[in-house]
């Protein structure tokens, strides 16, 4: 991916890089820069030390990136470049819209959400077994709770809990 220059984009191509420096220097709406950076060990873990993995990331969100930026998804043009770094493996992504009615614009939520968006795409394999362990758990303390429910209704049934607001509040509980 990307030749000399490390550039990549969503048709998997050669880029020329001045054509396309060209034509961003002569863009007349916005263009946006973004970086995302793991730090070495994530990397390494997640599988994100090579540009085809940081491109496929793009590629899978390539519609929720187009909707945070507000640019219909087939006006969005985007490229990226992957930089191994040392200490923080991390992808610079530039985009822009080739609409000219509606060139883009993002806001302190659309960030917000992009951030969530790609961490919970490159940590998700990771998400889905706490998601797992969580649901195990809340299982666990509904089987408590329903013990615990059940025996106390047992008392109420047989007229060891002598307290009538109790005992009304706790069956309209049950």
């Amino acid at each position: 991916i990307g030749g000399k220059h490390g550039l990549f984009s969503n048709d998997g191509v050669a880029i020329d890089l001045d054509e396309e420096a060209e034509k961003v220097r002569q863009h007349e709406g916005n263009v946006f820069t973004v970086i995302v950076s793991l730090k070495r060990h994530d990397a390494e873990r997640l599988g994100y030390n090579y540009a085809e993995r940081w491109r496929t990331l793009v590629q899978n969100r390539i519609d929720d990136i187009a909707k945070e930026y507000k640019i219909p998804p087939g006006a969005l043009k985007w490229f990226g470049a992957f930089h191994n770094e040392s200490h923080h493996p991390h992808m610079h992504l530039m985009l822009y819209s080739t609409s000219q009615e509606k060139r883009g614009f993002i806001d302190k939520k659309g960030i917000d959400r992009l951030r969530h968006l790609f961490g919970t795409e490159m940590f998700k394999y990771e998400l889905a077994d706490i998601y797992d362990e969580q649901t195990k758990q809340r299982d666990l303390l509904n089987a408590d709770a329903r013990d615990e429910i059940t025996a106390l209704a047992d008392k109420v049934k047989n007229g060891l809990a002598d307290n009538g607001e109790f005992v009304l509040k706790f069956v309209a509980l049950a």
